[in-house]
């Protein structure tokens, strides 16, 4: 389960369907954090039209409360400035902060082939229900920071 906001950079000329390359980046994460993502070729590939920036919730809102829009604002930023097209993405489940728990947020084990193992805030593919999402008030604030 994630967050995602899609919004396009600078005045475009709507196109006919949404089709195109769009790029992939490496999610921003606690164990991999940001790097400069001035580096990324995406930027002035003439074929990329789009990047789709990830963030793990836990990186984004360490702490309650505390959020972290520096991933975000600098590759909204090389959108604007290359015009191209930017989603983004926070990513929950596994990238679930650990100060949720303790919240009421639930721990789950799952039986793989593998055996027991701890997964956070997540639920295997045809479950209904959904625990330790990003709260409304992260999501409110992800859609006011980037519209």
């Amino acid at each position: 389960m994630g967050l995602c906001v899609v919004h396009g950079a600078g005045a475009q000329t709507p196109k006919a369907s949404a089709s195109g390359i769009i790029y992939l980046l490496k999610a921003d994460r606690p164990d991999f954090p940001s790097r400069d993502l001035a580096k990324e070729p995406c930027w002035t590939n003439p074929y990329v039209q789009g990047v789709l920036l990830r963030a793990f919730w836990s990186k984004v809102q360490p702490r309650e409360g505390a959020i972290d829009w520096s991933f975000f604002d600098q590759g909204v930023a090389l959108a604007a400035k290359y015009n191209k097209k930017v989603g983004l993405l926070i990513t929950a489940g596994v990238a679930t902060p650990q100060w949720v728990y303790p919240t009421g947020a639930h721990e789950l084990t799952v039986t793989t082939e593998r055996g027991p193992r701890i997964v956070k805030g997540w639920l295997p593919v045809g479950s209904v229900l959904m625990t330790a999402s990003p709260p409304a008030v992260l999501m409110t604030e992800t859609v006011s920071e980037y519209s």
